[in-house]
Parts: structure tokens; C-alpha cells; sequence
């Protein structure tokens, strides 16, 4: 079972990116699923809540519960196989992952209405989150960036003997502006989404939470609440297997079974001497995926790390395939191919609920088979 938790910014607020070292931060432009998680287990006690010590343990120290990441209006990275033009952002944007003709689409070929001339801008990966957005009665979404607000605070340190600035002591730090809202999911069981939900409308009423640093100067001020239960379906999830797969047909995959893995967060596998691996394998999402082989797609890592507020120590750093990262799992069609995008869909179902690899409390793991963006950027009707 899923609940949508949704995160309002009531102050300021500053999301270390590494431990906070040096006189210049800069900030996350999400809130992590262990910033969510620790902010809400921080309120809960502070408060003396409801629960007893076993049902605290149920749901912030049980792995069954999966805290994911919180971000701005609940977008989605841009996966690593997008493309928008850089000059002007009006022009779609186009997905490389199953276009046979990926090689000719480094400039922009869209026309300019006032010259007629075809663009040719490049077309560069876009930063930052998307979301599905319709404009002017449009039938199908145009995806568009989703910019997060944030600016820049500055102060100096006063030496207290003079009353006046210390030498070299400037210091300036990034952060994301208040108001703004932050959405994602919380994975878990009925019984444990019965407590989550009532942990955050106690913490919503009584006691806030915060999150980042800056606490002691009024930054990251947050209010939680859960706007929707969803459960996860088997229909939708066979229903895009099967359409994923005949578009990838359609593009020179034949007699194959074709389904995609679109990383939301950073993803953290290891291999058997406990070292981070740099791609996936189709063991990670279901042991019975054998005849399954990882395709070279798009995908990169990323060095993850964070900093643990109640020790006061930094969290060992690893490496991770970052979030956006989009691999293709390939097989041969034996057999009929609707019993397969059954038996598929319901081993992507339990992945998608699961998470993949570590720490997938914490919001890393968190992924998303045969996305519609890819399906509908595909170059094929």
C-alpha cells in the first residue's frame, strides 16, 4: 500500500548535499527519503506521540516500511535518455531510450513558426524534475521542467571584543525557498500505513517537523500530511508490460520482451565482495528473471553520503547509480507472450513495492518498469 505524503515548506530550508564543510553550501533540491524518515521519527519523539515503543519500531526500524523521497510537487527526475532543446524550451522534448534513429537526434528538429527553418539547437539532457503539464486543451502532457525556488543567504561573523566583522569569516549558504510544496510516497503494509497516518496528523496538529540544517535560526520548518492511499495494480503494471513491449517492436526489438527500469532515486547494489556495482542486473528486481539480459543503456553513478543529525557524525560515503539512470531488460518470446507479461508484471509489481538494493528504507532503491515517458516518446504512434 502506498500513501502520498505531501511536505509544506513553512520556512526556508537547507538540505546538506555532503557533510557541511567550508564558508559556501549549497543544498539538495529534494527532500531524501532518511530526511523525511528522521524528521518525522525527530517529531514523534519530541512530542511523546501516541505510540508505544513497539509500534515506533514497526515503522521507523522495520525495513518493511520504505520512506521515499519527497520532491517538488511530486516530479520525477528526468531520466538519463531525455533530450530538450537548449534555446528554446517551448519545443517537445524527445527520449532516446527505444528510437532507432537516437544517433540523428542531436539537434533540435522542430521548425521555428516565424521562419519556418528547421531549429537546430542542441539538444542536451534537462536538469532538474519534470512533471506531465497540458496546456491550450492539449490531449496528451507535454512534459516541462519543474524548477525548484531557492536563493542565496549571506552573513559574517561579528567579532565580539570589537563589534565588528571577522577577516575571511563571510560565509553564504543556498536555500530552498518556503512555501513550496514537496510530495512522495510511503511504502508499507495496512497496519503500518495506519500508524504512519496517524503519526503525521499528530505531528501536523501538535509539534512540527524540521529538516536540514539552520534549525536554530528558524530554517526548515516543515507540515506534514497524507493526501491519498493508492494500492499498486496488477492490471496497469501487465497493461504496460505489454505495451511497452510492442513499442519497442515497433522500433526493431522483434520476438522479444522488452520492459524498462527507471531508477527515481539513487540505487545502491553491490556485488558479492560487497563493493558497489555500476549497473544493475535482472536478478536485483526477481530471482526468477534468469532469461532476462541488461541491454546498454543509459545510466551513471553518483557518489551518495549524508550526515547523521543525532550522532553528529558524517554516514560513510558509497557509490550509487544515480537517479534518472533508465536500463533495458531484453529476453526471447518464447511461449505466449500474454501468460509472460503476467508473470512479468507481477514480479515488477513486488520491485516497485520492494525497492531495489540497499538501504531502500531510506528512499534509495525507488524505481519505475515500462514508464509511460517512454512509451510516449518513442517516435512511434
Amino acid at each position: 500500500m502506498k500513501l502520498r505524503v505531501r511536505a509544506l515548506l513553512e520556512t526556508p530550508a537547507a538540505i546538506s548535499l555532503r557533510r557541511a564543510t567550508g564558508n559556501e553550501l549549497d543544498t539538495n533540491r529534494y527532500i531524501p527519503g532518511s530526511v523525511f524518515r528522521g524528521a518525522l521519527a525527530a517529531a514523534f519523539l519530541r512530542g511523546g506521540g501516541t505510540a508505544d515503543a513497539a509500534e515506533f519500531k514497526k515503522v521507523f526500524l522495520d525495513k518493511p516500511v520504505r520512506f521515499g523521497d519527497l520532491r517538488i510537487g511530486g516530479a520525477s527526475p528526468w531520466p538519463l535518455s531525455a533530450r530538450a532543446c537548449q534555446e528554446n524550451y517551448e519545443h517537445p522534448v524527445i527520449d532516446l531510450l527505444l528510437r532507432r534513429d537516437a544517433r540523428l537526434l542531436r539537434e533540435c528538429q522542430e521548425n521555428d513558426l516565424s521562419s519556418g527553418l528547421r531549429c537546430g539547437a542542441k539538444m542536451e539532457l534537462p536538469n532538474g524534475f519534470y512533471l506531465d503539464s497540458r496546456k491550450d486543451n492539449q490531449i496528451e502532457p507535454r512534459y516541462q521542467k519543474e524548477p525548484v525556488k531557492t536563493r542565496r543567504l549571506a552573513h559574517s561573523e561579528i567579532d565580539p571584543r570589537y563589534l565588528k566583522v571577522r577577516p575571511r569569516q563571510f560565509h553564504s549558504s543556498q536555500v530552498i525557498e518556503a512555501n513550496q510544496y514537496f510530495e512522495g510516497f510511503v511504502q508499507a503494509d495496512e497496519e503500518r500505513c495506519d500508524l504512519l497516518r496517524r503519526m503525521i496528523e499528530d505531528t501536523s496538529k501538535n509539534h512540527p517537523a524540521y529538516i536540514g540544517r539552520g534549525r536554530s535560526r528558524g530554517q526548515g520548518r516543515i507540515r506534514l500530511e497524507v493526501v491519498s492511499e493508492e494500492a499498486l495494480g496488477l492490471d496497469e503494471m501487465t497493461e504496460a508490460v505489454r505495451r511497452f513491449s510492442e513499442v519497442a517492436e515497433a522500433n526493431g526489438w522483434q520476438d522479444k520482451v522488452v520492459f524498462s527500469c527507471t531508477l527515481l532515486s539513487p540505487t545502491i547494489v553491490l556485488d558479492r565482495w560487497l563493493m558497489p556495482r555500476y549497473s544493475l542486473q535482472a536478478g536485483d528486481i526477481g530471482n526468477s528473471l534468469g532469461g532476462y539480459e541488461c541491454q546498454p543503456a543509459f545510466n551513471r553513478t553518483v557518489e551518495v553520503s549524508g550526515w547523521h543529525a543525532a550522532a553528529g557524525l558524517p554516514k560513510p560515503e558509497t557509490t550509487a547509480i544515480a537517479a534518472g539512470s533508465v536500463l533495458l531488460f531484453v529476453a526471447e518470446a518464447g511461449g505466449d507472450k500474454r501468460e509472460e507479461y503476467s508473470r512479468l508484471a507481477r514480479i515488477l509489481l513486488a520491485a516497485e513495492g520492494n525497492g531495489i538494493g540497499e538501504r531502500t528504507e531510506e528512499g534509495f532503491g525507488e524505481v519505475a518498469f515500462c514508464d509511460k515517458f517512454h512509451i510516449r516518446l518513442a517516435g512511434v504512434q
